[in-house]
């Protein structure tokens, strides 16, 4: 396991989780077809690549909230917003398959949902996912 090929895991994955469209598994499979005794290590390397995007996102999310007072939502509009994520949508990320787990994270972010509140169910649906497919194997 090179460090070159560990840099391109944890690329790969973050882009994934990040904006681009891109199949963090297909990269992830290689590694464990070619360096099957390091299975944990490269499945941690992309967990982490994975996390990181969705944290990237999460704080664009926040940062775009910092200029909240000139875009067109009202207070009571962005309160009961808050309310909808933090008591459905936020769970949607111990779903591993849902498509759209980047922009989910961008929104929680500008949201500002709680870090300690997003951040273990993010964990935690990530784990499900790598979980699912290492069972496969």
């Amino acid at each position: 396991m090179t460090p070159a090929g560990l840099l391109d895991l944890i690329l790969n994955s973050f882009l994934a989780s990040f904006v681009f469209p891109l199949e963090p598994e297909i990269n992830w499979f290689s590694w464990l077809a070619f360096y099957p005794d390091n299975m944990l290590v490269a499945t941690l390397v992309a967990l982490a690549g994975s996390i990181l995007g969705l944290l990237a996102s999460y704080g664009i999310g926040w940062i775009i909230a910092i200029d909240r007072k000139n875009m067109p939502v009202s207070e009571a509009q962005y309160q009961r917003a808050t309310r909808l994520v933090r008591r459905y949508l936020v769970w949607l990320f111990l779903v591993p398959w849902v498509p759209f787990l980047p922009v989910l994270a961008l929104v929680t972010g500008f949201l500002r949902v709680s870090l300690l509140y997003f951040l273990p169910l993010a964990l935690l649906g990530r784990l499900a996912y790598y979980s699912y497919y290492l069972t496969l194997g």
